[in-house]
């Protein structure tokens, strides 16, 4: 099995421990703060090096214009994507889109990133916080717990055949 998981895991406890709330939206104090408690975390310089290139994606999430996609057309997932992705996080995704609360590039953005891992699948955990970090990084208030939580998400999700 691919390192990559564990460097999303490795992710998520970090962030859950390094953020700052400040007005609803989390931030990264800093690059060199993240580096170096990666590194205490025992991974490797070249792991590290690809763990920033993928966190800078979501710096430069805001960096392109927004597209949509054409009109009375349907995404349809890949073998790999379903494979990847857990059923429950792909309902999730959809309904997100379907009820307009993210765009179709934040949507392919979260798929790319989530693809960019190169791992054999991820938990539905890690799905979210993919896509927490997705939308905190457009600094919009979406996920709250009192709003989307993990529970609500994975309970009122579009089933995907």
């Amino acid at each position: 099995m691919s390192s990559k998981p564990v460097i999303l895991q490795v992710l998520m406890s970090l962030f859950n421990n390094m953020t700052q709330i400040e007005e609803d939206v989390v931030k990264m104090t800093n690059s060199h703060e993240l580096f170096c408690e990666l590194k205490k975390a025992g991974l490797d310089e070249s792991t590290l090096e690809n763990t920033l290139l993928w966190l800078e994606g979501f710096a430069k999430l805001n960096e392109v214009d927004p597209f949509d996609y054409q009109k009375g057309t349907i995404r349809v997932f890949s073998n790999v994507e379903k494979v990847i992705i857990p059923d429950n996080g792909l309902m999730i995704l959809n309904e997100l889109y379907l009820s307009g609360d993210i765009n179709a590039y934040e949507f392919e953005f979260v798929i790319n990133q989530i693809m960019m891992l190169s791992t054999q699948s991820i938990t539905i955990e890690q799905f979210i916080w993919v896509l927490d970090m997705t939308i905190a990084n457009q600094n919009r208030d979406f996920m709250t717990d009192d709003d989307y939580g993990l529970e609500y998400l994975l309970n009122n999700s579009l089933t995907i055949h």
